[in-house]
């Protein structure tokens, strides 16, 4: 990088006050004259240097954190959120250490979700299973258990007092929370079909050509 000439002699003369400041003054006399400079030093370019070189050691230890931080960010990218999946940074891998590792499931896990009032979650699984968790502690609490497939979904209903789940046994299961039971079973077929639900779990909707709207306003009442 090249110095324009006012950047020079402003750069010249905070050099001299630095060596006047300090008691060089041999190496302050021959700077000035090889430099072509007058004996005269400039108050306003006191400590000058010194401000400079500390910004610059600043500048460069911010500069460096952020290259950590973007190295991390590439990093998470590239292995969490792919771009092209476009995922929202919701969805992205949490950074570790996780704060607990929830053990018990024999077979991956298809989905976890919150309860919507207390600290539990409940995980579903392909071993068949419904798992329920207290995540404030990590505490395993107990199993839902009647699918005898593959768990693929599980919602609750705004109050929480009651769990939807389906599975690859193609039934769709309904439970009382408060008791841990299984209080409905439907959609027994013979061909299995995706289920959509309501965000207040109001309604199940199957896209089977024979299959209307399921209404679950008032459970374990069910009307088709």
């Amino acid at each position: 990088m090249v110095l324009s000439q006012r950047q020079r002699d402003e750069l010249n003369k905070a050099i001299a006050d630095y060596l006047y400041s300090n008691g060089f003054q041999g190496a302050l006399e021959h700077f000035q004259k090889e430099a072509g400079m007058t004996p005269e030093i400039e108050k306003k370019f006191s400590g000058l240097l010194e401000k400079r070189w500390t910004s610059v050691i600043r500048l460069q230890k911010k500069v460096m954190d952020l290259e950590t931080k973007l190295s991390e960010v590439e990093e998470e990218v590239n292995s969490g959120a792919p771009t092209r999946d476009r995922r929202s940074p919701g969805e992205w891998i949490p950074r570790p250490p996780e704060r607990y590792c929830l053990n018990g499931h024999r077979s991956p896990v298809t989905r976890v979700v919150f309860h919507p009032v207390f600290s539990i979650m409940v995980s579903c699984s392909e071993d068949a299973t419904i798992r329920v968790w207290d995540y404030e502690t990590g505490d395993y609490e107990r199993s839902l258990k009647g699918h005898t497939d593959s768990v693929q979904d599980v919602a609750f209903d705004s109050t929480g007092k009651f769990l939807v789940s389906c599975s690859a046994d193609m039934t769709i299961k309904l439970w009382d929370f408060n008791g841990y039971e299984c209080i409905k079973t439907l959609l027994d077929m013979t061909t299995m079909y995706p289920v959509l639900h309501s965000c207040r779990l109001e309604t199940l909707w199957c896209p089977h050509p024979e299959t209307k709207p399921l209404r679950c306003g008032r459970w374990p009442l069910v009307t088709v």
